[in-house]
């Protein structure tokens, strides 16, 4: 795509992590992650599928799950979490087994205590 010099946006990154799931290519998919990450750009809708696409019990990457949220909090970031990211956090955490924590995350994010 960068050969081409087609823009990619960020439901196509969205779409390529996952693809890069899928087919059990997760560290390149971690880096096509993170080049967008860095730029800044991207919005809580685009955090939402990635957070899904690691978290959901696939390849087992919940701390890669909770790392890309925590980082979406982040004053540099910019970019607030909505109802729908809490709830695909909540979603991570009680597919791994750590219920009372997805708990807690929510009323944290009912409460806006992030």
């Amino acid at each position: 795509m960068d050969e081409k010099g087609l823009e990619i946006d960020e439901y196509t990154q969205s779409a390529l992590t996952r693809m890069y799931i899928d087919a059990r290519m997760v560290e390149k998919s971690w880096l096509w992650f993170m080049r967008f990450h860095r730029t800044g750009n991207m919005t809580s809708e685009c955090y939402y599928d990635n957070i899904d696409a690691y978290g959901v019990g696939r390849n087992e990457r919940f701390n890669d799950a909770v790392a890309t949220f925590k980082e979406m909090l982040d004053d540099d970031v910019g970019v607030m979490p909505d109802d729908c990211t809490f709830k695909s956090l909540g979603l991570v955490l009680v597919k791994c087994g750590l219920s009372k924590r997805a708990v807690a995350r929510l009323e944290a994010g009912l409460k806006k205590d992030y």
